[in-house]
Parts: structure tokens; C-alpha cells; sequence
């Protein structure tokens, strides 16, 4: 008999539930958890209002920077016609909002700068830039 592994990673997951039913028996977990219960409750408009932010930097990304960086990957110097675009792209939506989030961590945002910076326009990904780490 064959057992599907997506079956049992699912019921694996099924059982990290268990741990939400010590929430009646434990009275400091249960505590714990009506505490988380009411930060997510009170964080909701932050929540909102970061999403929103995200999303018009995301579709700004992808208006400035779509397809306009392609770098020589032996050379790192800007080639448009044979060159690859670097790891953290504009290129597509999914792309852009995984560099926006990396940006917003400051996860290597500056390498992520400086590619735009010399490929695109230093005064518009500079707008970009500061508009972002204001607003973000």
C-alpha cells in the first residue's frame, strides 16, 4: 500500500492543533493566547494600511523598474541585450512584491538600490527609495 506524503504532512499539521486544546487545561496558556487573540485584533488597521503601502510600491516598482536592469553576469557591467536581470527584480508581480518586502526588511536593500541606481536612473530609484523607507 502506498501512503501519498502530502496526506501525512497534512495530518502532521492536523495535530500541531492539539496544542490549542491545553488553551482549557493550562490556565497560563490560555492567557497567553486571549492576549494573542487581542494584539491581532488591535493591529488590524496597522495590518491594512502596510498592505495598502506594499501594493503601491509594488505596482510603482513594477511601472519603474519592469524589464529595465539586465546585468552581464561575468562582467556585472549593464548589458541590455545579452544580460540577466539580477536575483531581486521588478520583473513580475510575485518578483516585485518579494523585493518591495526585502526593501522593507532591509535585507540587502542597498545592493537592491544600487543595481537600479546605475541601470534604471539615480534620481528616480533615489525617489523611490526614500519615498518607501518614509511611508514603509
Amino acid at each position: 500500500m502506498i501512503v501519498n506524503s502530502e496526506a501525512i504532512t497534512v495530518l502532521r499539521a492536523v495535530r500541531t492543533f492539539r496544542l490549542f486544546k491545553l488553551g482549557r487545561y493550562w490556565k497560563s496558556f490560555e492567557v497567553l493566547l486571549e492576549n494573542l487573540r487581542e494584539t491581532l485584533i488591535d493591529i488590524k488597521s496597522f495590518t491594512c494600511l502596510l498592505v495598502i503601502v506594499l501594493y503601491s510600491y509594488t505596482m510603482l516598482g513594477l511601472e519603474f523598474f519592469s524589464y529595465r536592469a539586465s546585468f552581464n553576469s561575468s562582467t556585472n557591467e549593464i548589458d541590455y541585450e545579452h544580460g540577466h536581470s539580477p536575483h531581486y527584480n521588478f520583473d513580475t508581480i510575485l518578483d516585485s512584491f518579494s523585493t518591495v518586502f526585502t526593501i522593507l526588511t532591509n535585507d540587502g536593500q542597498s545592493l537592491i538600490y544600487y543595481n537600479y541606481y546605475r541601470a534604471v536612473s539615480p534620481t528616480l530609484s533615489t525617489i523611490y527609495w526614500i519615498t518607501f523607507m518614509i511611508f514603509a
